[in-house]
């Protein structure tokens, strides 16, 4: 049995509080496990459990543990989310399905089958949080402030009220986590929407190019329809700011 660690780099202390509490924090938990206790990962049996951690000041990433008979993942997520003022519920979602992602997001990944960071952003937007919004439509429903710009691009996408809601949430928080993640770094540009081509890596990426390269890959997950897609986890409009498609 061998044990995979990924540790995110991502610190998010700071003055102003959450928008989110611990409670809501441990329900998306919980649901997001109930989802995905039925879900098969690669054809094989998976058993997924996240941890939430509130006296952790930063946030753990994915540990897998992979058996001979079984395969299960373990997902550590900190209380530091709680003290950063962009943490919604929609943003923690996105964080939690960001690790979940490395667990189940497919190619592109490392010698240990976990996806790369850009993929695992990718996954987030385009699998795990339509999930989640599907099965608990009432998430969907609570009001939270979305860019207008989501909205439009969304509308470009898909016809129906949910299919625009959820796609538009779903960029809304990838941008949150974004702005987060570049704070943390101390960025003086924070990330704004709309996908940014102007930057094409000559390699994929192992790890993320910039905190804005997280918005625009949640950006390209959100309006990748699952109806559409050509193979799975691969829509062609993954951002080349991580992804060098092969020839």
């Amino acid at each position: 049995m061998k044990f995979l660690f990924i540790i995110l780099f991502l610190f998010l202390n700071s003055a102003a509080k959450a928008q989110i509490t611990e409670n809501q924090a441990i329900e998306i938990i919980t649901k997001l496990e109930r989802i995905y206790q039925q879900t098969p990962a690669n054809s094989q049996e998976f058993k997924l459990k996240i941890f939430f951690m509130p006296q952790e000041e930063y946030v753990f990433g994915s540990k897998g543990v992979w058996g001979q008979a079984h395969s299960t993942g373990e997902i550590f997520l900190a209380g530091g989310v709680l003290t950063n003022q962009f943490f919604t519920e929609e943003t923690f979602l996105a964080l939690a399905c960001h690790e979940v992602g490395h667990l189940y997001g497919g190619l592109p990944w490392d010698t240990s089958h976990l996806s790369y960071e850009g993929q695992a952003d990718y996954y987030a937007a385009n699998i795990c949080m339509k999930k989640y919004y599907l099965n608990y439509p009432q998430e969907l429903a609570k009001k939270t402030y979305l860019h207008e710009h989501y909205f439009k691009t969304c509308l470009k996408q898909y016809t129906s009220k949910q299919e625009i809601r959820i796609c538009a949430k779903t960029m809304q928080a990838g941008l949150n986590l974004a702005i987060a993640s570049a704070l943390a770094i101390n960025e003086i540009l924070l990330p704004g929407p709309a996908i940014d081509e102007h930057y094409q890596t000559d390699h994929t990426l192992v790890g993320r190019d910039s905190p804005q390269c997280i918005a625009d890959t949640f950006e390209a997950g959100a309006i990748c329809s699952l109806a559409t897609e050509k193979s799975p986890q691969s829509c062609s409009n993954k951002p080349k700011c991580w992804f060098k498609p092969t020839k």
